[in-house]
């Protein structure tokens, strides 16, 4: 039994990485096909969707029509609410001499349109008398708003269609006076007569009894020439956009089916008709919309091919992200095996620097060098790695700060040919190390001095000096150029190496992070992958930038 065991743990040892790695070589087929069954899934189900908006498009297409018409008239009713809710005060309880004089105020302050006439009415005596229609005129107290004098003014009971307008609306609260009332005054319409149309609110005093009516004229002029154009234009387009506009005729007649507005002015139409009525005022008035050359079926077919069409785009966009995701997905897998070369290299690197310094301390603790030339020799070895192994650990530290984007430089005025000469004393023992010759071509006339930070300049001419030794171990030219050159307000700083050089196809892509070369010899020069994109920063940071030239 148990060799039988050890046996089939061996078969599923030797099958898990087989099914393992077939997964991974055919990835991105089982991931194509999975999102092209989910899109067909997808499409499927949108298919099914709009052909049912298809069959239910004739209701919807009414009920949308509606919902413009509802939209028109609201515009109407929404204008008289707020001119009365400007007009009348909702906290008035009397209508003393005092309360009329503070209504006159406020009707001199306030600028209404679409008013013909505002009007307060008051009742006379007690309210308990039976009230007759030939003395009814004799109940009231009416005023109406002079806007020339900004005066309340009294009217004169005569036979004026208006007046008699006002008084009809009034009579009925005159009737209620002994009846309690809810306190809180609704906002009424008074129609009988068409040409005198009457919005007004009720005043009752602290014990819920009708005082008076307060309320103006509508002026019809202005809804038919100012008020009903806006109303019908400004929803339209989100209601009927593209060439869904050149199809409906927007209408609307009075109460003798005498047309008011006809938008666009046409005569045609196939006879498709939604209706809706007002609401609030010009309730006899009767808003519709008729098809012009389009029916709703007709327009849920273009509907249905549309959609298919833009079906057919997001179908083609999604495969497009699909495939963007992959090439991410790609990118990042490099990106990550990239920092893990990264790791390797600089454990190297750190390795490297430390043992010779542990090296060189313990020839000096042994107290085997007694010479002073010799232990001066010594001692600049470890400073010299001492510094290598600060400028490695400062790229990784200065990295750190660039990509949480808390790098920070201290400019100043300096003389770049001093810093340059200084970074080249101290790179000259790691270059003599390795059999290199650093040639300083300065310009003849000294420049000025140029406002920078020092310690970036200087980490980044380390890093293109360590740069170019690392790279020019195997050739035979051993001479490292630094050139400092003007160039109108701009100052140049160029490294020349002699080494394998850079393929042109790669030279745009070195100074991007943890991006090595993969060309020739390279494969063998240790490094972080770090330090020519530190380059790059700190060059941009000082408002220039870095180029490459160079060959196979």
């Amino acid at each position: 039994m148990t060799n039988t065991t050890n046996s089939n743990a061996g078969i599923e040892q030797t099958k898990r990485p087989s099914l393992i790695e077939f997964l991974r070589r055919h990835l991105l087929t089982i991931g194509t096909a999975a999102v092209v069954l989910l899109l067909a899934v997808i499409i499927g189900l949108q298919l099914y969707s709009l052909e049912r908006i298809e069959r239910f498009w004739g209701a919807y297409a009414q009920l949308w029509r509606q919902s413009y018409l509802s939209e028109v008239a609201g515009a109407v009713e929404a204008h008289y609410r707020q001119t009365a809710e400007l007009a009348f005060d909702n906290s008035m309880t009397e209508l003393s001499d005092e309360s009329l004089e503070s209504i006159e105020s406020r009707f001199a302050e306030i600028k209404l349109q679409g008013v013909r006439r505002l009007f307060v009415v008051r009742w006379r005596g007690d309210g308990t008398r039976k009230i007759e229609s030939e003395e009814s005129a004799a109940q009231f107290e009416a005023y109406t708003f002079d806007s020339n004098n900004n005066k309340l003014v009294e009217i004169s009971i005569d036979a004026s269609a208006e007046t008699t307008a006002i008084l009809a609306a009034c009579l009925p609260w005159r009737l209620l006076e002994n009846q309690r009332m809810p306190r809180k005054s609704v906002l009424l319409t008074e129609e009988r007569d068409p040409n005198h149309r009457i919005v007004l609110r009720t005043v009752a005093d602290k014990n819920s009894r009708i005082v008076g009516v307060v309320g103006f004229v509508v002026d019809e002029k202005f809804v038919r020439e100012r008020l009903l154009q806006p109303a019908i234009d400004e929803p339209f387009p989100r209601y009927f956009p593209g060439s869904m506009a050149t199809n409906v005729v927007v209408s609307i007649f009075d109460r003798d089916e005498e047309p008011l507005h006809i938008s666009p002015p046409t005569t045609e139409g196939l006879g498709d008709t939604v209706s809706y009525q007002m609401p609030f005022l010009f309730t006899d008035w009767n808003l519709q919309i008729v098809s012009r050359n389009t029916t709703p079926q007709q327009l849920a077919r273009n509907f249905y091919r549309t959609n298919l069409l833009l079906s057919g785009l997001a179908t083609v966009s999604i495969l497009g992200c699909v495939g963007l995701a992959f090439y991410s997905a790609s990118k990042l897998m490099r990106v990550s095996q990239m920092k893990s070369e990264f790791v390797s290299n600089v454990s190297h690197e750190l390795r490297t620097p430390l043992a010779s310094i542990r090296v060189f301390g313990e020839f000096f603790k042994s107290g085997r060098v007694h010479d002073a030339e010799k232990m001066r020799e010594y001692g600049d070895y470890i400073e010299t790695e001492s510094r290598r192994l600060t400028a490695l650990i400062n790229n990784i530290l200065d990295f750190d700060k660039i990509e949480g984007n808390r790098k920070e430089y201290k400019f100043d005025q300096t003389d770049v040919s001093t810093v340059i000469a200084d970074v080249i004393k101290t790179f000259e023992m790691q270059s003599k190390e390795h059999g290199f010759r650093i040639v300083y071509d300065q310009p003849e006339i000294a420049l000025p001095p140029v406002k920078l930070d020092r310690d970036a300049i200087t980490q980044a001419l380390m890093n293109l000096l360590d740069n170019a030794v690392k790279h020019s171990l195997d050739g035979s030219w051993r001479e490292i150029g630094v050139r400092l050159r003007a160039d109108k307000n701009t100052v140049k700083i160029s490294v020349l190496d002699h080494g394998i050089g850079i393929a042109p196809e790669e030279q745009n892509k070195i100074f991007e992070k943890f991006y090595r070369v993969s060309t020739g010899l390279v494969h063998d020069v240790k490094g972080s992958g770090l330090g020519l994109a530190i380059v790059k920063h700190i060059a941009e940071a000082h408002g220039g930038g870095v180029t490459v030239k160079s060959e196979l």
